[in-house]
């Protein structure tokens, strides 16, 4: 079942709070908008102090002061939002080394890909370190109760004892 969707008085959907979070995360001057002609979430990138387009933005002459960074599917789910983004701007640029700010944002995306990774290897190994101590240490016990013949006599296969 579809979450229900939220919509401002431009009859436009809202942002899921967990999806603008997600963006914050990676950089504060992250945003998404609604793209009724796409159907699609557009990420923005809010323009640094001092960028020269300022002027345009203070004349009139541009409406936000943001960049269009990529485009998401309406549906996406907010933790995969940064991978998905590092892939978009990778094929956009053809690389993962571009420059600028995409270039910033991608290895930001990168780097924090990274980050979870080793994150997600530490949780593993300390999940598996128990298990494979336990498997080992039973391992051992079937082996040396085996190498007695203590197995075969419990099991009936050698009579007696």
């Amino acid at each position: 079942m579809s979450q229900p969707v939220l919509v401002g008085v431009d009859q436009n959907p809202l942002p899921p709070t967990q999806l603008l979070a997600r963006l914050q995360e990676i950089d504060e001057r992250l945003g998404v908008r609604w793209s009724p002609h796409n159907e699609s979430w557009a990420v923005t990138e809010r323009w640094v102090q001092g960028d020269k387009r300022w002027v345009l933005f203070q004349s009139g002459q541009i409406g936000e002061p943001v960049d269009h960074v990529c485009w998401i599917p309406k549906d996406a789910d907010p933790n995969s939002v940064g991978d998905h983004m590092a892939r978009i701007l990778g094929e956009m640029d053809n690389t993962n080394k571009a420059t600028g700010t995409r270039g910033a944002l991608i290895e930001r995306l990168n780097d924090l890909r990274n980050a979870n990774d080793q994150q997600m290897a530490k949780a593993r190994e300390a999940l598996a370190d128990p298990i494979m101590d336990e498997a080992a240490y039973q391992a051992k016990k079937i082996l040396s109760k085996n190498h007695r013949g203590d197995i075969a006599r419990e099991e009936g296969i050698i009579p007696g004892a």
